[in-house]
């Protein structure tokens, strides 16, 4: 089994925009948005981003699709995360989050739902790397710390859980990526119900 759940055969910078606009163009509500691939965000006039590995963004107001990190991603992984972008404009709160938390966090799960369905949708099942994006993503900073814009992403595992996304060795996928929740038996009777 490959360390890294993530690698697929390295893509170059223009091979990763291909692909996100590849993704993208099955929406016409994304029509328009402007793909800008890795780089410093400062670079481009955009904000600084948290410096994980791996993560896109969207800016409505300028119309730019902005992911990095992703070049040694598999497709599956890009996809849910483009998705889940994309779910933010389709679903129309792309304009960035409110002040109330509450309606932030429910369009984080609606994002995710929309790019697990996507994903489903595209390979008629939803491969094992399509989620460890969210936990890659945001376990260090956001794994149990809910804040104004998005819920902790336990809570946002276990809800793509509920409705049947994750998969059920995600231990291993979890173990792979080196994480240790110690949430076994909480995942295990949601998955296993």
């Amino acid at each position: 089994m490959n360390e890294n759940p993530y690698i697929d055969v390295p893509r170059k910078r223009g091979e990763v925009k291909a692909l996100v606009r590849q993704i993208m163009s099955d929406w016409p509500e994304a029509d328009g948005y402007h793909v800008i691939v890795g780089g410093d965000p400062m670079d481009f006039g955009l904000p600084m981003q948290s410096p994980y590995d791996g993560w896109s963004t969207i800016y409505p107001d300028r119309m730019i699709l902005y992911v990095t990190g992703m070049q040694y991603w598999q497709t599956p992984a890009i996809m849910a995360l483009v998705s889940h972008e994309i779910g933010h404009i389709v679903g129309d709160h792309a304009g960035g989050a409110s002040e109330d938390e509450f309606q932030n966090h429910w369009d984080e799960y609606y994002a995710d739902e929309f790019a697990f369905e996507n994903v489903k949708h595209h390979y008629g099942f939803v491969p094992a790397s399509s989620g460890l994006w969210l936990l890659r993503g945001f376990v260090d900073w956001y794994w149990e710390l809910n804040s104004l814009t998005h819920p902790c992403s336990l809570d946002r595992w276990e809800r793509l859980a509920l409705n049947g996304y994750v998969p059920s060795d995600y231990h291993q996928h979890l173990q792979a990526l080196g994480l240790d929740t110690n949430e076994g038996d909480r995942y295990d009777s949601l998955i296993n119900h």
